[in-house]
């Protein structure tokens, strides 16, 4: 626990320093860049790349998989499954790993590294809450355990900017690209007819009714989906299970949701950004809300959950300049509390072990 303490100090300490310095009605993260946001990335990047082979639920399979590709000819690369571009990747591993699985895993992290720096300089308006939001809300222990999912997630989180710039064929190609490592990233497609409509304040209404709908009728909708859709793309972790995956993460997803609408509510006519943003997390929502049929809606929710970390915050921007810092301080303190008391708890990852031990 205590690298991940180390973590929360990295990434909060800074903003009590430009507090001091500046006051508490105003903090320019962009100036601060490097404090804020890449030192404790840096920092993140050699906790996940330095990481034993048994931190992490699936991280140990992963390592087993690496050292058997280098056996496996390019004829046979592509017959397991959908994830072609996970299957060449690791091939090309094992050629520059040499049996050794901390330069494979120290690989992903730095990629997975440069991807939230990119991410949150580019699209957070507060890099303190969406880094301990990401902590909190275990997607930083899930970049730690689902190696597949977690590529994948990272390409779409520029595939979120090629978006929001209007890029749309890069989006689409850089969705494709995700796919190729988790075929479940093709979901992250859904955000086009999302953006298209616009709900504004019209969310308030539509949002419970999806998800209350996805709730009642989650046993056809996957049924209907299932006719549809590849094995790799409903149970890419080798089987198809009923859930026993609890209601808890769409509580807080809730939460989330109704505290950033109430505080963009006078603004979503006139930031697009925002109502695109509220949209694309109730998809993540009702996929959320349909774990009791099927636990890898929980894994295709994380790719618009995510998004949660730049939602809020932008949010929170919203109020003025004089209430900001309080807001943000109380609410990184609730999801810090949160981490270390109930979230990292039966995650596979504590306790932590580096490569030597």
């Amino acid at each position: 626990m205590i690298v991940f303490l180390i973590y929360i100090f990295l990434v909060c300490f800074p903003v009590f320093l430009c507090n001091l310095k500046n006051g508490s009605d105003f903090i320019d993260y962009k100036k601060n860049r490097t404090l804020m946001l890449l030192i404790p990335i840096v920092y993140l990047v050699l906790i996940m790349g330095l990481r034993n082979s048994s931190v992490g639920t699936d991280t140990a399979g992963y390592v087993r998989d690496l050292l058997r590709y280098s056996y496996i000819s390019l004829d046979n690369l592509f017959s397991n499954g959908h994830a072609y571009g996970f299957y060449l990747f690791n091939k090309l591993m094992s050629y520059v790993c040499f049996e050794n699985y901390t330069i494979y895993l120290m690989t992903i992290s730095i990629f997975v590294g440069i991807s939230i720096y990119c991410f949150l300089a580019q699209n957070s308006d507060d890099y303190c809450m969406s880094q301990i939001m990401l902590l909190s809300l275990g997607f930083t222990f899930f970049f730690m355990t689902g190696i597949k999912q977690t590529i994948a997630m990272s390409i779409l989180m520029y595939a979120y900017t090629a978006q929001k710039k209007r890029r749309y064929l890069k989006f689409v190609l850089l969705v494709l690209l995700a796919a190729s490592f988790h075929p479940t990233a093709l979901v992250f497609l859904l955000i086009l007819p999302a953006k298209i409509v616009k709900l504004r304040k019209a969310i308030a209404v539509v949002a419970p009714a999806l998800i209350v709908f996805a709730y009642v009728f989650q046993k056809q909708i996957f049924a209907f989906l299932k006719s549809l859709l590849t094995d790799d793309l409903y149970g890419a972790y080798g089987s198809v299970y009923v859930s026993s995956v609890n209601l808890t993460g769409l509580m807080i997803q809730l939460v989330i949701f109704g505290v950033s609408l109430f505080f963009l509510w006078k603004h979503l006519k006139d930031d697009e950004e925002a109502s695109n943003l509220l949209s694309f997390y109730v998809i993540g929502m009702m996929f959320q809300a349909m774990t009791g049929v099927m636990g890898e809606f929980f894994r295709i929710s994380m790719y618009f959950s995510m998004l949660g970390v730049i939602l809020l915050p932008k949010a929170i921007s919203k109020l003025e300049k004089r209430y900001r810092f309080f807001a943000s301080f109380a609410i990184c303190l609730v999801f810090a509390v949160y981490f270390v008391f109930f979230s990292s708890k039966g995650s596979g990852v504590l306790p932590y072990k580096f490569f030597g031990e």
